[in-house]
């Protein structure tokens, strides 16, 4: 995890030519939109302030005060949720008053579901008291096959095809919600990173999950009016 936020962090910096030596180049304020992470949820710390976020990295590095950096991120925050989040006014007056605005969102739209699936199938094994490597590889294979043949039941696709195709409709009305409000205010948007991608013997499930994520990353790739940080292709292979 500390590496991905630190990869996350450099590649803001890297984009936003925040690294240069002028400080004219820096935003002199900065919000964060988004889900967990955004908000550094799992890392060392958190709750709390100073929790070692990409976020707060950041904002530490742009020497932003707590009065111009603002991290709205929520935990389990869907592009659903989002969208609502936008039609609040008190959200509205933050979102003019930043000149820099960083989005982490998508996560939670397919892969939450993806989770629930995967749990469902891993609850199914039996495990005994044999704690032998023989035993627990066959355990672990076990688990693989069962998530993979429930991956493979239409109604699990359906759901999770339903999942982007929200996505990619929510998100085009996030982006032309905020420019709306704050043309001026440059938009940065992670990509969707694949978590299955790397792990020894996930093979077929992170092919699985990238049919979907693929979806959803060429939608932020291509749309108008943002600057994406393609975190994907960075965490590729090391989930």
């Amino acid at each position: 995890m500390k590496n991905k936020i630190a990869s996350i962090m450099t590649i803001l910096i890297a984009i936003v030519s925040l690294s240069a030596s002028s400080i004219d180049l820096r935003p002199k304020s900065l919000l964060v939109l988004g889900d967990s992470i955004s908000t550094g949820y799992g890392l060392e710390g958190y709750p709390s302030l100073n929790v070692p976020s990409f976020c707060n990295l950041l904002a530490k590095n742009l020497k932003l005060s707590n009065v111009n950096y603002t991290n709205d991120a929520i935990n389990g925050l869907t592009s659903k949720d989002l969208l609502e989040l936008l039609s609040n006014q008190e959200n509205e007056k933050t979102i003019k008053s930043n000149e820099a605005i960083t989005i982490s969102i998508g996560g939670n739209d397919i892969l939450s579901p993806m989770y629930s699936f995967i749990s469902s199938s891993v609850n199914t094994i039996s495990v005994n008291s044999d704690k032998s490597d023989t035993n627990k590889l066959s355990v672990y294979s076990d688990m693989i096959s069962k998530i993979n043949t429930e991956l493979e039941r239409t109604e699990v696709q359906n759901q999770l095809q339903n999942g982007v195709d929200e996505f990619n409709a929510n998100f085009k009305v996030i982006i032309k919600t905020i420019k709306a409000i704050s043309p001026t205010s440059k938009v940065y948007v992670q990509t969707v990173y694949n978590p299955f991608s790397g792990i020894l013997g996930f093979d077929e499930i992170s092919k699985f999950c990238e049919k979907y994520l693929s979806q959803m990353n060429q939608t932020i790739l291509t749309t108008d009016g943002i600057i994406p940080i393609d975190v994907h292709t960075v965490f590729n292979n090391n989930a």
